[in-house]
């Protein structure tokens, strides 16, 4: 005889399950699996604990556990995730944003409400590889006289990232460009007040290190980062000062060992005249930010 499931007593089972099977955060992947399968909040979940379920979504929600298990993120079984209080659409043609890197979002934040331009009608931001649009998108829905310039060396990123954009209706602010780092404008009027960049940063040897789950889903090209994992930092620290206003800012996720190499790299580049770096709630070095000279160069 089939046993009656109601949700409590699926959710108790899975996570048990789940524990065993050494997946990460366990009780969190049973509830985001199982609202996917209802097609409801965690809320509502909570709310409908005595709700009994049909073999149908039994069935579902157990081919959705079996993928975590067998690997695949949660994030891309489930097709979102939440960052800055948004959710964002993901699939394995972008990299799952983490919350670490709502510190570069922040310290964006920070430079732009201290800048002599932040009243102007229009402050001229660009994302050098946007991935799903977290950081930009983010960005957007916090300055509504911002308006971003993001370049991506993935079509199918972009293509997550006008969506996401779209869904969070800041679309007609966002221009999505296909190329490798920097876009081809180079006239003084288009000089970017901010430019923001979570680059790959992983030295390729420690690709292979990595955990299963993002070393074999998650995409290579926005990991690695080449043999030191400074190769996209150096390219665009050497040539974000062309793009920046005088007294402009880049502003750069890094890796949680980089900041005296990334420190070194940018005063050898003689183009700045603040180096500075910030550290995340949890002590690391993470983001770098580097103002341009005052005088145009």
């Amino acid at each position: 005889m089939k046993k009656d499931w109601i949700v409590r007593d699926l959710l108790n089972t899975s996570y048990n399950y789940l524990k065993d099977k050494k997946i990460e955060s366990p009780r969190l992947c049973a509830e985001l699996l199982l609202c996917h399968a209802l097609k409801m909040d965690r809320l509502r979940l909570y709310m409908d604990m005595e709700k009994p379920l049909t073999q149908k979504e039994i069935s579902l929600y157990r081919k959705l556990v079996r993928r975590r298990i067998k690997g695949e993120p949660l994030y891309y079984i489930i097709g979102k995730r939440e960052f800055w209080s948004l959710k964002f659409k993901v699939t394995p043609d972008v990299m799952i944003p983490r919350v670490e890197t709502e510190h570069l979002v922040e310290c964006a934040i920070e430079k732009y409400r201290k800048s002599k331009w932040k009243d102007q009608e229009i402050v001229r931001f660009m994302d050098i590889g946007v991935g799903c649009g977290n950081i930009s998108i983010s960005l957007l829905t916090e300055l509504p006289n911002c308006h971003f310039y993001c370049t991506d060396i993935s079509l199918n990123a972009l293509k997550i990232a006008r969506q996401n954009a779209k869904a969070h209706n800041v679309y007609e602010r966002m221009n999505l460009i296909l190329g490798d780092l920097f876009p081809s404008i180079r006239s003084t009027q288009n000089l970017f007040h901010i430019i923001v960049s979570n680059p790959p940063y992983i030295p390729t040897d420690h690709i292979p290190k990595l955990s299963r789950e993002i070393r074999e889903w998650e995409p290579r090209i926005a990991l690695d980062g080449g043999k030191d994992g400074l190769r996209f930092i150096y390219r665009i620290i050497s040539q974000a000062h062309h793009y920046l206003n005088p007294q402009g800012w880049l502003i750069m996720e890094i890796g949680y060992d980089q900041s005296e190499k990334v420190y070194d790299i940018a005063v050898r580049s003689a183009k700045y005249s603040k180096i500075e770096i910030s550290k995340d709630l949890s002590g690391i070095a993470r983001v770098v930010m580097l103002q341009k000279m005052g005088l145009k160069t």
